[in-house]
Order: C-alpha cells, then sequence, then structure tokens
C-alpha cells in the first residue's frame, strides 16, 4: 500500500512524536501485525489519528483487517465448540451421582428446616411466657409506686395548709408591716445581661455557613485517547474519542479505561501526569471516590461488561 509506504519512510519515533502513539502500536500497523492488534476498537482508533495527521486514506488496510478478525473469531468458534462437546461427553457418566448427591441435599436441608423451626417454636413459647411474667412484675411495681406517690402528695399537701393559716394569722398580729416595700423587693433578679448575650450568640451560630467543597475530576489527554466506559448503576457501556479535557461524573459508580496513559488526571485540583503506552483503568466508587485499579480490579467491578 502506498500510504502505509509513506508512513514507513517517515519513521516510526516521527510518527510517535508527533501523534503519541505507543511506538510498539505504530511499529504493528507498519508491519501489518494483525495478530498483535486484537483490540479493534483501539486499533481503529489510531487508524483514524493517522489518517487525520498524515491526510491519508488507509480503507485498504481497514478492509484487510477486519478480514483477518472475521476468520479468527470463526476458527475461536470453532474450537470453543470442540472443547464444550468434549467437556459434555465426559461429564456424562457422572450424571447419576450427581443426582444422587442432590437428592441427598435436599433431605438434609428439609430435616434442618424442620428441626430449626420446632426448636424456634418452643423458644418463642418460652419469651412469650417471660415476657408476660415480666409485665405482670412491672404493673405491680407501678401500682405500688403510685400508691406511694399518693400517700406523699396528701402529706405534702396537709403541711402546705398548715403553713398557710400560719402566715395568715402572722399577719393579723403584725398589720402594721410595711407590705409595700416588701412587694417592691424582687425575690429573685434576672440577670437580663447574660441572657442577651446568649440569644446573640445563638443568632451568630445559626448564621454560620459551613463551606462545601465541591469534587473535581478531569482527564486531559496529551494526544486523542479512546475512552470506554462502564456504569455500574445502569450496567451501560460508552466509549469515545477524547481530544480535550474529560469531566468525570462523581455521582455514577462507574469504571473507565483509556486506550493510553499519555494524559493529566486533574483530581480536586491536585495535577497527576502519566506517560505510558499502556492502557490505564479507574474506578468511581460508591462514595463518588476516583481512584486507579488494575486490570484484574477494573475486570471484577466491571462485571464482565469491560473491553
Amino acid at each position: 500500500m502506498e500510504e502505509i509506504e509513506r508512513l514507513r519512510q517517515i519513521g516510526v519515533k516521527e510518527i510517535a512524536n508527533r501523534t503519541h502513539i505507543a511506538l510498539d502500536k505504530i511499529k504493528k500497523i507498519l508491519e501489518m501485525d494483525f495478530e498483535g492488534l486484537r483490540d479493534r476498537v483501539t486499533t481503529i482508533g489510531l487508524i483514524h489519528i493517522l489518517e487525520r495527521e498524515y491526510q491519508i486514506d488507509l480503507q485498504k488496510w481497514c478492509e484487510e483487517y477486519e478480514s483477518f478478525l472475521k476468520e479468527n473469531k470463526k476458527e475461536k468458534e470453532k474450537t470453543e465448540a470442540n472443547i464444550n462437546f468434549k467437556i459434555m461427553h465426559e461429564a456424562t457418566p457422572q450424571n447419576d451421582f450427581n443426582s444422587g448427591l442432590i437428592i441427598t441435599l435436599i433431605v438434609v436441608i428439609l430435616l434442618a428446616i424442620g428441626a430449626y423451626f420446632y426448636f424456634n417454636s418452643n423458644f418463642m413459647d418460652d419469651s412469650a411466657k417471660a415476657v408476660e411474667k415480666s409485665t405482670q412484675e412491672l404493673n405491680a411495681d407501678i401500682k405500688e409506686t403510685y400508691n406511694e406517690a399518693t400517700d406523699e402528695g396528701v402529706i405534702e399537701e396537709n403541711k402546705k395548709e398548715k403553713e398557710e393559716n400560719n402566715a395568715t394569722q402572722s399577719l393579723e398580729i403584725a398589720p402594721n408591716l410595711n407590705l409595700d416595700s416588701s412587694a417592691s423587693t424582687p425575690l429573685e433578679e434576672i440577670p437580663q445581661e447574660g441572657i442577651q448575650q446568649e440569644v446573640v450568640a445563638q443568632e451568630n451560630l445559626s448564621q454560620e455557613v459551613i463551606p462545601q467543597v465541591e469534587t473535581k475530576v478531569e482527564i486531559h489527554p496529551l494526544t486523542n485517547v479512546w475512552v470506554g466506559i462502564v456504569y455500574l448503576d445502569t450496567k451501560q457501556r460508552q466509549s469515545m474519542i477524547v481530544d480535550k479535557t474529560y469531566e468525570v461524573d462523581l455521582k455514577r459508580p462507574q469504571t473507565i479505561i483509556t486506550g493510553h496513559g499519555m494524559l493529566e488526571i486533574n483530581n480536586n485540583q491536585k495535577v497527576d501526569s502519566y506517560n505510558l503506552a499502556r492502557r490505564m483503568y479507574f474506578m468511581v466508587n460508591e462514595k463518588g471516590e476516583f481512584i486507579e485499579v488494575n486490570n484484574a480490579q477494573y475486570r471484577q467491578y466491571s462485571g464482565g461488561l469491560g473491553w
């Protein structure tokens, strides 16, 4: 192909410096090493970058690449079918043994359930009797306390009545007592100044506003990058080619994969720079935290929905 030959003349290093594509990826594209380019989405994205940067048409290259993928897919399906047939054939003699084992397990489970309900029923009866006894004792204590309180109230009432009678007699004996002077003197002065200060302090406290810091995470690619997202709340996938800053939605739990690692991560005003040719994996958990994960963790959290 003339276009591929033109890129070979430019050189792998020169292309990498201009497009920021990994050297090994460029080399496999120029050598048409389709075996090492099985990730179709990433490969097509890299081809589009080369077409745009050098104004060339790599349609023929893409057609041969698609043909290679289809042939390998058929061979893979045929191999898997043979393996499945062999596994099913080898597993057939064990069916009788498995059936007996399943029946035994069912019988054991039923016996366990019956024993559970039997002991639970006896336990509930004992608990009900204990609760009824405790209730009766509590009612007796309440009744006794009420009677004691009633007796004390009667005694206190008689005492107050006697004191009032004595006070009345004292007033009759001393008629010249200066009542106006006594009435003008307050029994207890209320500290008005302290109350006013407390009210002002409460008003100031209610007016205080606690500032909330909004967390923000942005992915800034140094060159065009393919991004794949799996939203964990809806199990939906989304992919895109990003050529400018992309803001991550921290309100939804998700896993994120990037086609390469030549990018910057702005995590709440903390910037981390990467210059990696391999893929990178990230995750937004239930708390809205953005963290980097490895390939195994990414596959675990994505539940098999990743790329």
